[in-house]
């Protein structure tokens, strides 16, 4: 994510002291946290998801997740 932030930042012609520079770097690093989770790509989603289906024997679908994700997520962008 430290690659998009700098060549955001660069191709805006922030800089990175500025407010609006830390802000582009630190959103675009939040969202992808978020979204990670949501849409079952991060480590830690992908882990949740192997344990659930492991232990609890109950198959876990790329659209129950995200159903059940999205309340989670758009309250935490609002």
């Amino acid at each position: 994510m430290a690659a998009i932030a700098i060549g955001l930042v660069e191709a805006f012609g922030l800089a990175w002291a500025a407010t609006s520079g830390a802000a582009c770097s630190s959103s675009s690093h939040y969202t992808a946290g978020i979204f990670d989770k949501m849409v079952i790509a991060g480590a830690a989603s992908i882990t949740a998801r192997g344990l659930i289906e492991k232990v609890g024997h109950v198959e876990v679908l790329w659209s129950k997740w995200f159903l059940g994700y999205l309340p989670c997520s758009l309250i935490t962008i609002l």
